[in-house]
């Protein structure tokens, strides 16, 4: 199903936490979504503030294969760029496998502020459990 950018930049902000600070764009392949540029713009007019990063199975040497990458570059903090493999697994932060690189694209962050992986549990008033993080 499609959305329009506009409508899921403002139910992403409306339904954020008060204490959200940024947005991840991950899932799928990202940069494959036509409506990237829209949306991420769309958020940042709408939270100027939040920080946007971005997870891509693409390489550093295949990004100039996305005709919108400098566009929607100049829109992200960081990115963590490279394809996912599971027999190479990274314990550096948010890298799930030794082949990915953590792209820093602002000054907004520095490798320090990337704490080393971990896992959270939430369990939620009806004993729902989410796991979320990089489990090893």
């Amino acid at each position: 199903t499609e959305v329009d950018p506009d409508v899921l930049a403002r139910k992403i902000v409306q339904d954020a936490p008060l204490r959200t600070d940024g947005l991840s764009v991950s899932g799928g392949e990202p940069l494959q979504c036509d409506e990237l540029l829209d949306f991420i713009e769309r958020v940042k007019f709408l939270e100027p503030d939040w920080t946007v990063g971005l997870f891509t199975g693409y390489r550093r040497s295949e990004l100039c294969t996305i005709p919108a990458w400098t566009k929607i570059r100049a829109t992200l903090d960081f990115a963590v760029l490279g394809r996912y493999d599971r027999a190479k697994p990274c314990p550096l932060p948010l890298t799930s496998s030794w082949n990915q690189e953590l792209v820093l694209l602002s000054s907004r962050y520095t490798l320090n502020d990337f704490p080393a992986q971990s896992e959270e549990v939430f369990v939620g008033p009806d004993g729902l459990c989410q796991i979320t993080g990089f489990a090893r």
